[in-house]
């Protein structure tokens, strides 16, 4: 029994009905103190998500249950940086389906990319995390396009990487990661039928101690500053 779902009702000629807003099932309002049994939702619309739900699932997750005081998207190809209380940071790299999922792993683990330009600077990116030697003539890259597209070179690496995918991934993004300092956290339905947008089923290694700086800070406050000004100039304001 769950008290706590709002009930939106609606007037009809023969009967006022209702809609839980935990579980979308429609029923009869009698009185004024009537409450609405509402059941673990049994369909699959978890598995039809897009990366688009996925993102505000896990940033509304952050906010509001985490209390992570800092979380900024689209940052220096991230798709979710966060900065928690502690002032220790994390990364999630939403994947929505498996060949979006096999790409990036197989940058992971490739001896170097492929020549499309975007491939070299999640390539060098995943590198400088892992701390993975690579050819010198190769480095920079991530470095040169950052000072491209932010002004900066400065290079961001959390504490914590995590892939944030849809409960039909978890197995395959286990196998992909395994060997890794990389952590798992899954968007999808638990056994007893409850949807739960925040499962960890593989807890990130550390891949430095080094808590936020301002330095970290002034490229998070630099990169939305160059979003409000784009958002200006795309609105005429």
């Amino acid at each position: 029994m769950n008290k706590s779902n709002t009930i939106k009702p609606s007037q009809g000629k023969e009967k006022v009905t209702g809609r839980c807003t935990g579980c979308g099932e429609e029923f009869e309002l009698i009185g004024t103190g009537t409450f609405h049994e509402c059941k673990p939702s049994q369909d699959k619309t978890v598995e039809k998500m897009t990366s688009t739900d996925l993102k505000r699932d896990l940033m509304n997750h952050l906010f509001w249950k985490l209390s992570y005081p800092v979380i900024i998207d689209e940052h220096q190809f991230m798709d979710i940086f966060a900065v928690r209380r502690s002032e220790y940071t994390v990364e999630f790299e939403i994947k929505i389906s498996k060949s979006d999922l096999l790409r990036e792993t197989k940058l992971l683990k490739a001896e170097q990319p492929t020549q499309y330009s975007k491939d070299w600077v999640k390539w060098e990116k995943h590198a400088n995390y892992t701390g993975r030697k690579i050819n010198k003539t190769e480095l920079g890259r991530y470095s040169q396009r950052m000072i491209e597209l932010f002004g900066e070179p400065t290079v961001l690496i959390p504490n914590e990487f995590y892939f944030y995918v849809p409960s039909e991934l978890e197995k395959l993004a286990l196998r992909e990661t395994i060997g890794t300092p990389y952590g798992i956290v899954v968007n999808g339905l638990k056994p007893n039928g409850w949807h739960d947008r925040y499962q960890v089923v593989k807890k990130a290694k550390k891949l430095h101690s080094n808590k936020a700086d301002t330095k970290l800070y002034q490229s998070l406050a630099h990169g939305l500053t160059i979003r409000n000004r784009y958002i200006k100039e795309a609105n005429q304001l």
